[in-house]
């Protein structure tokens, strides 16, 4: 026959203490905006110049999405000469990630007339193996999802520091009338604003905006565009 043994409370086992919770670390913004189709499709046309066909440095193959001032930019390079494209956007999370050119340009054509919603997607991650940045051995990137509409998909995407330092607006240079070079690049684009084109050091920048649509329905895109001379 069982026998219980009755205990008094100070006798008790005290309670199993509670676990201690580590802070959580605030979680960094990710890039995350929304931009219409068209103006995705507009700035990536007007890039296309600066995205190589063949090239020895994968990178190239890349485009770089940045968050600028509460605006999305684009940026295109094969070296000799880079292209950066601004559209308007709501930007939810700061930041920039690199995609790939033909891939995600083909994707935009393709998509309807819709609100886009291009984020770095915090759970899909993909492994570059013997990537120089990493002792060559592995990296795990995020990766560029996409959404419009119906249509979601994730695309791979590149390490920023490993592309070549690309050539910024300077703060001072020497302004030039319009070269063969630069008015050759642009003879098909609809200016908004007359180009602006100023010589500093190896490059030739040039500023412009251009209008790509309809007169009904016409989309501004703000570029700057840098030729190696």
């Amino acid at each position: 026959m069982a026998t219980f043994a009755v205990m008094d409370r100070a006798e008790a086992p005290t309670a199993r203490p509670t676990s201690v919770v580590a802070p959580v670390e605030q979680v960094p913004e990710r890039f995350h905006v929304f931009a219409q189709q068209e103006s995705i499709e507009a700035a990536i046309r007007t890039i296309w110049l600066a995205v190589p066909r063949r090239t020895k440095l994968p990178c190239l193959n890349y485009i770089i999405l940045r968050t600028t001032e509460g605006r999305l930019s684009f940026t295109a390079s094969n070296l000799d000469l880079t292209i950066t494209a601004t559209c308007d956007a709501m930007v939810t999370g700061e930041g920039s990630i690199a995609a790939p050119a033909r891939l995600f340009g083909d994707y935009m054509k393709a998509l309807p007339s819709v609100v886009v919603n291009l984020s770095e997607s915090p759970t899909e991650t993909y492994v570059v193996h013997n990537h120089p940045l990493v002792n060559g051995h592995w990296a795990r990137l995020p990766a560029l999802a996409v959404q419009a509409g119906r249509n979601t998909s994730t695309l791979c995407t590149y390490p920023i520091e490993d592309f070549p330092r690309l050539p910024e607006w300077p703060e001072h240079g020497e302004p030039i009338a319009m070269p063969e070079c630069i008015a050759s690049l642009t003879k098909n684009w609809n200016y908004a604003v007359l180009p602006t084109v100023v010589r500093s050091g190896k490059f030739l920048h040039f500023r412009t905006e251009r209008r790509v649509g309809g007169t009904r329905s016409s989309t501004y895109i703000d570029v700057h565009g840098a030729v190696t001379v």
